[in-house]
Formats: C-alpha cells, structure tokens, sequence
C-alpha cells in the first residue's frame, strides 16, 4: 500500500495511515478504533455502511454528546477510586480501555479523554453507555479524520462508508521497537491509491 496520506478514501472506504510519530500504544488504540467502526457497519441490525453527516449536520448533538462524555468520565473516575493499581487498571479495560492504555493510565496518570465507538459524524448515537478511554493524541487524530474526511465526501455526494482501512505496520516506540504491524483490513478497490484521489492531510 502506498503512503500518500494520514486520511483518505477510495470509492466507499477510508484509508488511514499511522504517522511515523506515534507511539505502539497509540497505534494499539487506533486500531480498536478502526475496528469499533468495522463492528458498526457488520452489526447484524444496521443497514450496512456508515451514514455521514455532512457539514454542520451533526453540530446540534455536540451538547448532547459533550454531557453523556462527561457522565462516562465520572462514571470511570468513581469506579476507579480507592482500588490498588491492579484493580484500577481491571476497571479500566471493563471501560474499553486497551491493555497498554490501561497501563499508561494507571502507573503514569496519562490524561484520558472518553470517547464514542462511532463518533455521531459518521453516524455514532451522540448518547450511548459504550464510551471508551482513548489518550487526548488519538481522539483528537480521530476527531479529525472523522470531520475532515465525512466534509470532503459530502462535497463529492459520497455519504457512506462501507470500510475503514489502518495501515500501520511496525516498527513504532518505545525502545527497542517491537516489529509489531497494527494494520487492520483490506483495501478492495482495484487501481492505485494516490493518483487522482480526493484526500486529506492531517
């Protein structure tokens, strides 16, 4: 797979591309993240792919969805407090937190920020109780893609996404580097990637 961009799509799929920057952690919750949306468009009852808003459409759930991330983080915040760091970090993968992150959160107080499987842009409830904990880096990588990708379909008439592609093979931080390849799925559309194709740079 050629490497022209941190975001882009092809026909009815986004590609993202990991940056050289991020970390193994990072790379482990970007993945979930590609596969939380994959789960979305295979659950047995939706109608298929991800339905994009388009822009402006989902500014009237940003309050919405602002409380409900606020509930989620008090409600972690409460289930974690006065347990040992073995609880804390049991309590947080309950949570959707990845093992790496879970680690992170507990034995360096990294900052988290809760975050929606499907984010209500491309087509996630604005309330739900399935919120996860992502590290601020990736959620506002996501929060990124998720706007600038969905604006740019919309101008095209593209509205729906059929997959979401993580290319991202290893080697990543910290030293030494695991030869860890955190890529998920499958392009299938034929033709090359970069040549004519409508994109964004993060």
């Amino acid at each position: 797979m050629t490497t022209c961009t941190q975001a882009s799509y092809v026909g009815t799929e986004v590609v993202i591309q990991c940056g050289g920057k991020m970390t193994c952690c990072e790379r482990e919750q970007s993945k979930a993240k590609v596969e939380a949306y994959n789960n979305e468009i295979a659950a047995s009852d939706l109608p298929g792919p991800l339905q994009i808003a388009g822009p402006g459409d989902a500014v009237g759930l940003e309050g919405v969805k602002a409380a409900a991330q606020k509930r989620a983080t008090r409600r972690l915040r409460k289930d974690m407090k006065g347990k040992s760091p073995a609880d804390q970090k049991t309590v947080a993968k309950a949570h959707g937190a990845s093992d790496c992150f879970a680690d992170e959160m507990v034995d360096n107080n990294a900052k988290f920020e809760m975050d929606h499987p499907v984010d209500a842009k491309w087509g996630g409830e604005a309330v739900i109780d399935a919120f996860i904990p992502l590290s601020p880096a990736v959620n506002n990588l996501f929060g990124q893609i998720t706007q600038k990708i969905g604006d740019q379909m919309h101008g095209r008439g593209q509205v729906e996404i059929t997959a979401v592609l993580f290319d991202c093979p290893g080697p990543c931080a910290p030293s030494p580097p695991p030869s860890q390849d955190y890529s998920t799925g499958t392009l299938s559309q034929s033709g090359p990637l970069c040549p004519g194709m409508t994109s964004t740079q993060l």
